[in-house]
């Protein structure tokens, strides 16, 4: 400890608290020391004697307005984070959503053509309904059960130009008077 006095023995000295004997005659030989010790001193005495009071803070206040302050700002930086990290998901999801949507949609368009075309080949042996006697007894309610039983009239429907040629040239020799009505 050679040389001039620091702050913390200064504040020793104004204190009145115990220094060491060869920093006591330190500030005996300095006349710089001793000026600084004695204005230092000066100071401290003006202020302890005025009689403003110095108002304490509001500790428990500041204490939580720090608080909510360093909340505010986890919380900012965490939605940033994840801002950020939500953002590349996003496309990789709507990617996925639509290919899912591809993959379905044509499935079903495979397995629906597949269906008609399979319900398409067994209609090429057409069934020929069961022929009913109208009497008294059966009501109509009877003959439609047995038309609605037959797929004659979607088999008709999808008939080529071709086929419908045929059939009517086959309609017109089993009763050539159809074609007048």
């Amino acid at each position: 400890m050679f040389g001039h006095f620091k702050a913390v023995e200064f504040i020793n000295l104004i204190e009145d608290l115990p220094i060491a004997p060869g920093r006591r005659a330190h500030l005996d030989r300095c006349s710089q020391c001793y000026a600084t010790w004695k204005s230092m001193e000066a100071a401290h005495r003006e202020v302890a004697e005025s009689e403003q009071e110095v108002i304490e803070p509001d500790w428990t206040e500041f204490r939580s307005a720090v608080r909510d302050a360093l909340l505010s700002r986890s919380a900012k930086r965490a939605s940033v984070v994840r801002r950020w990290t939500g953002w590349p998901i996003r496309p990789v999801m709507a990617w996925t959503i639509s290919a899912v949507m591809v993959v379905g949609v044509s499935a079903g368009a495979l397995l629906w053509h597949q269906n008609t075309a399979l319900s398409s080949r067994s209609g090429d042996t057409i069934q020929q309904p069961a022929v009913v006697q109208s009497s008294e007894d059966s009501g109509i309610e009877t003959e439609m059960t047995v038309w609605s039983q037959t797929s004659i009239f979607e088999e008709l429907s999808q008939l080529e130009t071709t086929e419908e040629d045929n059939l009517r040239t086959i309609l017109m020799e089993v009763d050539p008077g159809a074609s007048e009505q």
